[in-house]
Order: C-alpha cells, then structure tokens, then sequence
C-alpha cells in the first residue's frame, strides 16, 4: 500500500518558542510525547494540546511541499490508514455534541470533516498542503477549507463549537 504522505527523517532547521494558540496567556507547559524531533505538548492554563517548541512558518512551508504526494489513490490510503481513528474522535465529538460549528486544525484530505454530517455541522477545515486542499475542495461539499496554518487564520472569538 502507498503511503498517503512522506516523511524521510525529518530535523527541522528552525524553530521557535510559541504561546498557546488557544488562550495565548501560557507558555507553561507540560510535555506529553516526542516525536519526529519535536515535544509535544499540553498548555498547563487551558489543555490545549500542540507541539512547542515549533518549527517556523518557512520550515513548515518546507516541509509541507513533500509532505504528500501529489499522485492518484493518495488521499484514499490516507483515509484508510486514519479511518479508525477518524471515527474513533467523531464517535467522542458527537456523544458530547450532536451539531454545531466544527473545525478540523491539519485537515488534510478531509475525511474526518466529511464524516459529519453537513445538515447538522458547519465544516471548516485548515490545512497547509494545497495538494490537500485542492482534493478536498474537488471531493466534499459543504466543507470551509482554507490552505494555511493555524496561526495564520483569524476567526472571531466562540466561532467554533468543536475544535
């Protein structure tokens, strides 16, 4: 089976100190796994859970220009080695909420928004690879997707029920 993305061993060249994205007040955190040469980690003040230190806007640039290969049956692999854990979160996401204003940080291909429901769920989605979006875009209806990072997108305050 091909892989729906690649990474070779990655380092990154620079990174930088960040706030939480969430409640920007703390740069308390506690750290909650190590992967690919970077701590992940979960703001003490409000739980967020992001990777801090992170690479910079140009070493995220970098690498998500390989990161997936713009060929046929990609996004479909990406979809079956995540599936599980797709439905595994959405399963979590709507014994709590059944509707409202969802978005999906990383969203990829858009497999996870696509398994809401969009009579009862506004879909939005940000994501750094345009090969990503422009499959999600072509694929699924109803979903807002914005090809971006995170940091880089301004929502007004309480525009999402789920994050």
């Amino acid at each position: 089976m091909k892989k729906a993305y690649s990474v070779s061993t990655y380092q990154p060249i620079d990174i930088v100190e960040k706030k939480c994205a969430v409640c920007n007040i703390s740069t308390e955190t506690s750290l909650v796994a190590y992967e690919n040469s970077l701590n992940i980690v979960t703001c003490n003040q409000c739980g967020f859970t992001f990777v801090n230190p992170r690479p910079s806007q140009s070493e995220l640039n970098r690498f998500y220009q390989d990161y997936y290969p713009d060929s046929t049956g990609i996004p479909e692999s990406w979809n079956s080695e995540m599936g599980d854990i797709f439905t595994e979160s959405q399963g979590i996401i709507t014994d709590r909420k059944t509707c409202g204003s969802i978005l999906d940080i990383g969203c990829s291909y858009g497999f996870f928004l696509d398994g809401f429901s969009a009579e009862s769920w506004h879909r939005c989605g940000v994501e750094p690879s345009q090969v990503a979006t422009d499959y999600l875009k072509d694929t699924f209806q109803n979903v807002d997707v914005v090809t971006s990072t995170f940091e880089s997108v301004e929502y007004p305050a309480g525009s999402f029920d789920v994050v």
